[in-house]
């Protein structure tokens, strides 16, 4: 392969390079024990997350192998070819974990032993980062597949954090506040005496069944033990409450970048072009499965954009109302109803089938591998949004190789609170809900199939002590509510959501993942195959990362944002206005300078949720750019989710390459 020699910079002329190769891979195999996994019903999350890891470095390791050669032209091709596949192995290998076990009494008197995990999978960038789940489900295997994913995610999106992850394997209803409080306490204290935590070290936040309250009860114990000395110890983790140091706007991060990353795309004309549909996000439909953290936030901002949503699946019921569902009053509903949309007003419920509606867009918020081959090739929309945490996100192998034949375009979307409730993510549903009126299904444990308020779901939610189940201005509805038609599908509930045999089903143009791993990679083929776009957890679910390394950033500073300078600029601003009037009164222009009421709000400057919104929304625009860009270059047709492992393999390649490998 020939290559032109110019005068760029490392990163241009790296750029350069990476512009016109082709999607293929000379003398390189996939690892023997991966390709089943394309092909399997149910594979693990971290063998999913390894195969799409080096499905992407069989098409991008010529180009890498090209620019380590114009970087050193002394090398031999030998060489250059060692140092290359070098690099790739350490880049794909957890660098390290840890699990441990400790003694909990319970209220009862009795004990029990619990295991605690934590893994750091890269180091090329320090801090890790990485979040902390409560679930019984949770193990070793789990936490590295998350923790590779997390230092891919932080990579795609430019974020100069390595990854890791951590867990405990609870079912944290099963155990008091006292309990959680002494555990959290406990597994923080671990943590510290082996050197897992510090702000230049690793970095948690929330995840699956954790919070701010967790989050708070860590940073005091960090504090108060092994980090007294440290001045930025209040950086040890992000997603605190505002009054422990955490920043605005960091809650509904995750839900709202899945947003950004769905406007984006449907706003593209290459793709929309592909897809045969009309760009914009008004008018179109949506079905939410999952309305936790993620798919409420993410179906709120989808509704007030437009989006009518239509349904939502949750884990108890499936809501479905025609006119469209009122996210908020959902979201209040389910919050007194146990964490139960069932019932709500408004919609009626549906069966699993709602997943296969035809819909523009189809958002995967839920858990891993929702999404397999037989799900993927039911599944009738053009744009999937992956919002999880897993290296395919919610799509098996199988589905991902089922779409590789259709013009089926995946975003990657990584968020460490996909899963904070089983029943889903309320950030998504608000982002869905800001873009329409009105969603068609709901895909809570229940199923609603017919349109209804979607923003006032939550509402409705928080009354019925978690649960939409009775919601009124809905109707119950079976499964079959997934695979009722519209133009957006939202998966944000549980993973492997989503199989071949769903994904056959599916009646949507977009699916956007919310979820960790809601889509199998043989639902993922199945998906492209039946040309809809899926926009996986790699790209979309960094918003959430994204905010956290703004609060970093804000605790290392020791001062929140705009705090320094936002009476500056409101002086500023009155002077400016001050000086035009008077100029004019000089020149005998009789004229007042009385500000536009958006100008009036500027003039007082940006406090710290406009900056924190203003540079997330900037992020993710960038993110979504140079993954197209990828895409494009590389020839990769629709295949998003390739082109975002592509570019973070790119870049983590020049830091592990500029570097070292070795002391």
């Amino acid at each position: 392969m020939s290559c032109t020699i110019a005068k760029y910079s490392r990163y241009k002329f790296f750029k350069h390079i990476f512009g016109p190769m082709k999607s293929f891979r000379r003398n390189y195999d996939i690892p023997e024990h991966l390709k089943s996994v394309a092909t399997d019903k149910d594979p693990s999350f971290y063998r999913m997350v390894e195969y799409f890891y080096h499905n992407a470095v069989k098409i991008v390791e010529p180009s890498l192998e090209c620019h380590l050669k114009q970087m050193r032209p002394h090398f031999s091709e030998k060489k250059v070819k060692n140092r290359v596949a070098g690099i790739l192995k350490v880049m794909g290998s957890c660098n390290s974990s840890l699990q441990f076990e400790f003694p909990l009494q319970r209220k009862s008197g009795e004990y029990e032993i619990i295991h605690g995990y934590r893994s750091q999978h890269s180091v090329h960038r320090l801090p890790c980062k990485g979040g902390i789940r409560y679930s019984d489900r949770v193990e070793m295997e789990e936490v590295k597949a998350l923790a590779a994913l997390m230092t891919y995610k932080c990579a795609c999106s430019s974020i100069p954090f390595g990854g890791a992850k951590g867990g405990v394997a609870i079912d944290p209803k099963k155990y008091t506040s006292g309990e959680l409080q002494r555990i959290t306490r406990r597994y923080t204290l671990e943590l510290a005496k082996k050197n897992y935590i510090g702000a230049g070290i690793d970095v948690p936040a929330p995840d699956v069944n954790t919070s701010g309250r967790e989050m708070s009860w860590i940073v005091d114990t960090y504090i108060k033990t092994l980090g007294y000395r440290d001045i930025n110890a209040a950086a040890c983790v992000t997603g605190k409450p505002i009054n422990g140091g955490g920043v605005r706007g960091r809650v509904e991060a995750t839900g709202r970048g899945l947003f950004l990353t769905i406007k984006h795309f449907i706003d593209d004309e290459h793709f929309t072009q592909l897809l045969k549909i009309e760009p914009g996000l008004q008018g179109k439909t949506a079905i939410v499965q999952g309305y936790g953290n993620v798919g409420s936030w993410a179906a709120m901002y989808l509704q007030q954009s437009g989006v009518k949503i239509i349904g939502v699946c949750e884990a108890d019921c499936n809501l479905v109302a025609e006119e469209g569902i009122d996210t908020k009053a959902l979201y209040d509903y389910k919050a007194g109803n146990k964490g139960s949309a069932k019932g709500f007003p408004g919609a009626k419920e549906s069966g699993p089938e709602l997943l296969f509606q035809q819909c523009d867009i189809l958002v995967l918020a839920a858990l891993e591998k929702s999404v397999d081959q037989d799900t993927a090739a039911k599944i009738n929309c053009k744009f999937l949004f992956l919002t999880v945490h897993y290296g395919s996100g919610n799509l098996s192998k199988k589905a991902i190789l089922l779409y590789s034949e259709k013009p089926v375009a995946f975003i990657v979307y990584i968020t460490a609170h996909a899963e904070l409730v089983p029943l889903g993510c309320p950030l998504l549903a608000r982002v869905l809900s800001d873009i329409s009126e009105a969603i068609l299904h709901t895909g809570d444990t229940g199923h609603l199939s017919q349109p209804f308020n979607f923003l006032r779901i939550p509402t409705y939610k928080s009354g019925n002590k978690g649960s939409a189940k009775g919601f009124p201005g809905a109707k119950e509805s079976g499964p079959e509510l997934l695979f009722q038609q519209c133009d957006i599908l939202v998966l944000a509930a549980l993973e492997k959501s989503v199989d071949q045999d769903t994904a056959a089903k599916i009646n949507c143009k977009i699916i956007g993942e919310g979820a960790n791993g809601p889509v199998t990679p043989a639902a993922d083929t199945v998906l492209r195959q039946r040309e809809i776009l899926s926009l996986p957890d790699l790209l979309a679910n960094a918003g959430g990362v994204t905010v956290s390394y703004f609060e970093f950033l804000k605790n290392l500073n020791h001062v929140s944002f705009g705090k320094l300078s936002i009476k500056f600029w409101r002086d500023s601003n009155t002077a400016l206005l001050d000086s035009v009037e008077s100029s004019l009164k000089a020149a005998s222009i009789d004229a007042r300078m009385c500000p536009t009421p958006v100008f009036e709000t500027m003039m007082c400057g940006a406090n710290e949720e406009h900056i924190v919104n203003s540079g997330l929304e900037y992020s993710m625009h960038k993110a979504c750019q140079n993954v197209k860009n990828a895409c494009l270059k590389h020839n990769l047709g629709l295949d998003l989710r390739t082109a975002a492992y592509i570019t973070s393999i790119e870049r983590i390649f020049v830091t592990y390459d500029e570097h070292g490998l070795a002391m």
